[in-house]
């Protein structure tokens, strides 16, 4: 498999050469050198890595820029998608594509560890405090400007959970007039429809995905009761608005809504199955002020997921109802000053987090009769800190960054404990020349346990109020250059935690139960390269190779893929748009099977205002494994498996309304 993808690549990338040399340009070179420069400009500035504009050759840690062209090269429906093709990260799902099942949604993982990820739409976090769930595959590609990923603990600046990484969406705004919208159909009954409209003080957008009934899709190979699960019917609406009254204000308000269902078909014993249907939606809101070196944002973010179960088959069993509500909601502010030649950037957040769940569980037996248990889940908690950051520039090429957070938990349980988090990083950058430099971090990492891992108790998962955070330290040395049409990042790393949270299985009543593990650790190299062979061809190669594993009563297990490999060929000369990237993991945990997903791209500019796109996902029609636990002697062995080839054509449209 692996020599079928390296030869395909190698013949696309031939022919495309092949033809960007006989090929004329309608635009002028001078307008293509303008363009690349502003390009050039867009590509190496990232936000997130220091929570200000900063070019990447001057920030102490590994980042990576997702701009809206490689957005559109890289071919994703949504952030879930497009994120599994970006090196450095690996991924798992309960169901193909990311979609939830019941609250297991698909996940990111960074270096091969899982759980340790922020995710945040415009600066603000998202994840939901109830499970630490995130629903990557609600969000569409159409709404994306732009996406940063910076590895490494960032909890200094952005607080509790940022201990792997952060990444940051950053949705369309306001801007030059102008409308837009695609419509794509494809494969198993696949539609995606999107529009957008925005001047200079608004933006507004909509969205519409669904596709057809997918059968044996998951496939539990429990010897005692083997079963199938089919998903049925996706439906995701999402909608976007963006407002900025004045300069210094920006409004956002997001809106993903999901309509599923899914079914667990048991094969010996067929009394057993059942059917789930699943709405799950989400507001995220927020408000910013931004001038000088002030930013202050206020955000609310709500949560909604309904499971209404019915156990088709058996007629006496009645069916349940779970309804899971949370909220976060909170104030993040910060300005920067200089004083003594140094920079200091201060500031402090506050988040609120609540979660208000009814459960359902079904208790008897068809002798004794069955009826239903239900339980109320209502908890709170308050989140403040403050953080100081300082950095200094020695001898024009040694930029040095030292920051603190103090991280508060205040529980309003009774009995509960509360507690405060010293978290610390150091950064330092030597910038060699304008196109070279050398940087190291070390921070310590944290992150609080979820509502879930505190308090609930279910038919299949116990939680443990006395639980510990998560805390830990990730070390980083790495080179990173930009000469002429190469550029690239190459990064040795160590991340290394403590009492990391885990559901282990309890054979005694088949439950699973949270505990903190001894340890967690990854250590490896990560590599990012991108090489423009010519003025329309361009060469991406992202990954790791890693050693993730953890470790409980000195037995240590795999815990993510040990290789991830993100290649990609592009060819645009401004008509014609052809790409082939790959999603491959390698020697992966739970002795699953390598996965490479090869995924084909391709449009056509007609003229100025409209463009046929081609997309193919899993071009080999190969049968992947998308997450699952195989593990040798394993009682409940299971397989999440893609379905297949999918084939998409549509048009897309663009209008400048000056």
């Amino acid at each position: 498999m692996r020599k079928a993808v390296c030869g395909i690549t190698g013949v696309f990338f031939a022919l495309i050469v092949m033809n960007s040399t006989c090929m004329a340009l309608a635009k002028s070179k001078d307008g293509l050198k303008q363009d690349k420069d502003r390009q050039m400009v867009m590509d190496t500035v990232n936000v997130t890595a220091k929570r200000y504009q900063a070019e990447d050759l001057d920030t102490g840690s590994f980042t990576t820029v997702i701009t809206a062209k490689d957005i559109e090269e890289q071919g994703g429906n949504n952030a879930f998608e497009i994120l599994q093709r970006t090196g450095g990260i690996n991924f798992s799902a309960s169901f193909p594509g990311g979609v939830s099942q019941g609250g297991m949604n698909g996940e990111i993982g960074i270096r091969g560890i899982k759980g340790g990820e922020q995710i945040m739409v415009n600066s603000i976090p998202i994840i939901e405090p109830t499970a630490g769930s995130y629903d990557l595959d609600q969000i569409p590609a159409i709404f994306l400007e732009r996406m940063e990923v910076v590895k490494g603990s960032n909890s200094t600046l952005y607080g509790s959970r940022a201990m792997t990484g952060v990444i940051n969406m950053r949705t369309k705004r306001p801007g030059k007039p102008a409308v837009g919208g695609q419509l794509t159909g494809g494969s198993y009954g696949f539609m995606d429809a999107g529009a957008w409209y925005r001047n200079e003080k608004i933006l507004i957008g909509a969205s519409y995905l669904q596709y057809d009934d997918l059968e044996n899709v998951k496939q539990n190979y429990k010897k005692s009761n083997p079963y199938n699960s089919d998903l049925f019917n996706p439906k995701k609406y999402a909608a976007l608005f963006s407002v900025q009254p004045s300069e210094p204000f920006v409004f956002n308000y997001m809106f993903n809504y999901t309509d599923a269902g899914y079914a667990a078909r048991y094969l010996k014993k067929p009394s057993s199955s059942s059917r789930t249907d699943e709405t799950i939606y989400h507001h995220y809101l927020s408000g910013t002020y931004e001038k000088d070196r002030l930013k202050a944002t206020a955000f609310f973010n709500y949560n909604f997921m309904e499971l209404e179960y019915d156990y088709y088959g058996n007629a006496q069993k009645p069916g349940k109802e779970n309804k899971k509500k949370s909220y976060s909601t909170g104030l993040d502010l910060q300005h920067s000053t200089y004083a003594l030649n140094t920079l200091f950037l201060y500031g402090g957040t506050w988040t609120y987090e609540k979660q208000d769940e009814t459960r359902q569980d079904v208790k008897g037996s068809s002798r004794s009769g069955y009826y239903i248990k239900q339980s109320d889940l209502n908890h709170d908690r308050h989140l403040p800190s403050i953080f100081l950051q300082a950095e200094k520039t020695l001898f024009n090429d040694l930029i040095l960054g030292l920051g603190i957070r103090g991280q508060g938990v205040i529980n309003t349980e009774e009995d509960a404990d509360n507690y405060f988090e010293p978290v610390p990083q150091f950064q330092a950058v030597y910038k060699i020349n304008k196109q070279n430099s050398l940087f190291a971090n070390v921070g310590r990492a944290f992150r609080v346990p979820t509502f879930n891992q505190l308090y609930a108790e279910t038919a299949t998962f116990v939680g443990n109020a006395e639980l510990d955070p998560e805390y830990g330290w990730t070390y980083e040395v790495g080179y990173k250059f930009k000469t002429g049409r190469l550029s690239g990042t190459v990064s040795g790393f160590l991340m290394d935690y403590k009492d990391k949270i885990r559901y282990v299985l309890d054979n005694s009543d088949d439950r699973y139960y949270a505990q903190n593990m001894d340890k967690y650790r990854t250590s490896g190299v990560e590599w990012s390269f991108d090489l423009k062979v010519h003025d329309y061809v361009t060469l991406t190669l992202g990954g790791y190779g890693a050693d993730p594993w953890e470790e409980e009563d000195d037995l240590r297990e795999q815990a993510g893929p040990k290789w991830q490999v993100a290649p990609g060929v592009y060819f645009d000369n401004d008509r014609l748009a052809l790409g082939l990237n790959a999603a491959m993991m390698f020697d992966r945990e739970r002795g699953l099977e390598d996965y490479v997903n090869v995924h084909l791209t391709g449009s056509y500019k007609c003229n100025s205002w409209l463009k046929l796109k081609l997309k193919v996902d899993n071009l080999f029609d190969e049968d992947l494994v998308v997450y699952g636990n195989m593990t040798p002697g394993y009682s409940s062995q299971y397989e999440v498996l893609d379905p297949g080839m999918w084939v998409y054509a549509g048009i897309e449209i663009n209008f400048d309304l000056l």
